[in-house]
Parts: structure tokens; sequence; C-alpha cells
């Protein structure tokens, strides 16, 4: 199980991984188309790396996202100071800041914003350097906006899986309370059934032995059949359950009583089967869900050999 949940999370992240990268790339696509077709000579060799690496450093804001803006907005920079191009040459960057803010960095968000906008100013030309700068200011703004944005609704969608999370354990424990509950309330009366319905005639007074002295020994009564034989007046009782806590609940209730004996317990239904070949018991306290094997199909299974005398009950002695 905890394999399977690694491969998924490894599967995740490289699938997260490589949307990052494309679309880092169609970020670094964009610059590059709109310095190619700007009037004038097209960019440099060094200016085709510098928007290349600042775009693709993008492709690893999840795992170092400050260092991934810090980096793209010096290759930006350097390309906006070597090449003086339009305000497309911001993409990158707005594009980091958003990422940034989305994961709780604001203040390196803003810093670097701060430092882009200065150098792009200082680089601009001087008439249209400040409607230019004035105007990715508010592509940053907005970059920060959306990043807040985007961040609070992610912290509202985890409060909400962890709220049906919890509803869906809360509800998975109310459910077992009920079902304990329940196993409870039908051992107490199978305890009943057997104490009081099975052989009530059969029963006697407990003798409790007198201070100090050694526990008696149980001793096993016998009646004579109308054939000549002996039945024993003990009943004898396999237990089925595939829970020990239930087991040991139920062979506590039966060897309370003198005249019933727990002679096997078993902690599925293939094993109750065998259990119920090999010691022929008078009574089986057989749970309904079990692994292996079900309780119907092992009570079936059972009264099928009683009743095609596969199997002789041991109480009759000849």
């Amino acid at each position: 199980m905890r394999g399977e949940q690694r491969e998924k999370r490894e599967l995740d992240a490289w699938r997260t991984g490589l949307v990052d990268t494309a679309l880092a790339a169609v970020i670094g696509g964009a610059v590059l188309l709109a310095a190619f077709t700007v009037s004038g000579p097209g960019p440099s060799t060094a200016d085709v790396v510098l928007i290349t690496a600042g775009s693709l450093a993008l492709a690893v804001h999840r795992r170092a996202p400050v260092v991934s803006l810090v980096f793209t907005a010096a290759c930006m920079l350097g390309y906006v100071v070597h090449a003086n191009p339009r305000t497309s040459a911001a993409f990158p960057v707005i594009a980091g800041v958003h990422v940034v803010t989305r994961a709780g960095h604001r203040a390196a968000a803003v810093g670097v914003s701060v430092v882009f906008l200065v150098g792009f100013l200082l680089a601009s030309p001087s008439g249209d350097g400040i409607e230019r700068t004035l105007l990715l200011h508010g592509w940053f703004v907005c970059a920060g906006v959306t990043g807040l944005i985007d961040k609070n609704w992610q912290a509202y969608l985890r409060q909400t899986e962890q709220r049906a999370a919890e509803a869906e354990r809360t509800r998975e424990e109310a459910a077992l309370r009920r079902a304990g509950e329940e196993r409870l309330r039908i051992a107490r009366e199978l305890h009943d059934s057997l104490t009081h319905s099975i052989s009530p005639a059969r029963r006697r007074p407990r003798r409790h032995p007198a201070r100090g002295s050694a526990p008696r020994r149980r001793l096993l009564r016998t009646r004579r059949t109308a054939a000549g034989g002996t039945v024993s007046d003990v009943n004898r009782v396999l237990i089925v359950d595939d829970q020990a806590l239930m087991r040991a609940g139920f062979r506590a209730l039966l060897a309370a009583e003198d005249d019933i004996e727990v002679v096997a317990e078993a902690a599925d239904g293939r094993q109750g089967l065998e259990l119920a070949r090999r010691h022929v018991p008078d009574v089986a306290l057989v749970d309904v869900q079990m692994p292996v094997m079900t309780g119907i199909e092992t009570t079936q299974l059972v009264v099928f050999a009683y009743e095609s005398g596969l199997v002789t009950p041991k109480g009759a002695q000849t």
C-alpha cells in the first residue's frame, strides 16, 4: 500500500514538473517571438540565452520559488539593459511574482518587483520610459493580487478536504462503535440463550469454595440415554469470529457457566469448519462477516456434515 502511494506521488510530481516546464517554455517562446518581430535588428545570441534561461528557471518554482524568481528577474533585467526591449520582457518576471506570492513569500515578490521596475525605468528611453514602467507596475500588482487569491483558494480547498476527511473518519468511527455495541448486544443475548434456554433443567446452583481452600475442579456430568449410552450434560461450544476481542469476550462469558465448555476458537470460516469436524461441538457461535469464508457458508457446510453423517457427535458414548 505504501509502495503504491509512493509511486502515485512520484507520478504526480513528474506530471506537475512536465506541466511547469511546458508553461515556462510557452512564456519564453512568447518573449522570443516579441523580440524577433520588433523592427530593427533581432536579438543577439546573448539575448536569446538570457530569455531562455530566465524563462526556464520558472520550471523549478515549486521547489525553490524565491531562487527561481531572483534568477528569472536577473536574466530578464540583463536582457532589458542590453537590448531595451518591449514590455513583453517582463512576462517571465510577472509569472514568477505570481507563483512566489502564491507560495507565501510576499516580501520577496515585492522586493524583486521594485528592483526590476527601477532597472526597467533606468534602461528605457526618456520619452516613454515612465509610461511603460507604470504599465508594468499595474501588471505586477495584478500578479501579486492573483497570487494572494490563488493562495487563499488553495487554503480553502485544503480545509474543505480536511473537514471532509474528518467527517468521513467520524462516520467510520461511529459505524464501528455501533457495530461493536450491536455485537456486544448479540453476545449478551447468545449468553442468555445458552445459559437459560439450552439446558435449564441441567443447571445446578454454583457452590463457591470456602476461603483459603483450593478451587474445585469442574466435573463433567453424564446421563444415560434410551439406547443405553451416556451423554454429557456439558454443552460443547465452538466460537468462530475474526476478532480476537470478541472471541475472548464470548469465552469469558461462557466459561462462567458450569454446563458450558468452549472447546475451540477459530479466526475465520475455513478454520471454524475444520475445528467443527475435529471437536464436533453441540453449539457453534459463528460471525457472519469473516475473511476466507463467511459465517453463512461455514454454517451451511457444518450443517451438511452433521445431516449427511460425515460427523458423529462426540457426546454419545456406547
